[in-house]
């Protein structure tokens, strides 16, 4: 599910949350989206703990940007069906 919602969110679409889960899953395959930022080797000169953070962070960031992006799509897709 898409991180920092509630696991009920998925209600106020009218949508079942495995469908919304496929959905998530098939647009990051579709947009080319990897992990690779998870392995990412952190900026020179941090402490183990503060490459650790930043590593985490980053991760962090390119999945909001994934979500953000889908829900984008995913608003765009319900509002189209509204106005058939």
């Amino acid at each position: 599910m898409v991180a920092g919602r509630s696991p009920r969110w998925h209600v106020e679409l009218d949508v079942h949350e495995n469908l919304l889960g496929k959905w998530v899953r098939a647009e990051r395959v579709r947009d080319g989206v990897t992990d690779d930022l998870r392995n990412a080797p952190p900026d020179r000169d941090l402490s183990a703990s503060e490459r650790a953070e930043l590593t985490r962070l980053r991760a962090e960031v390119a999945e909001k940007d994934r979500d953000i992006m889908f829900l984008k799509k995913v608003s765009a897709y319900f509002a189209a069906q509204q106005h058939r």
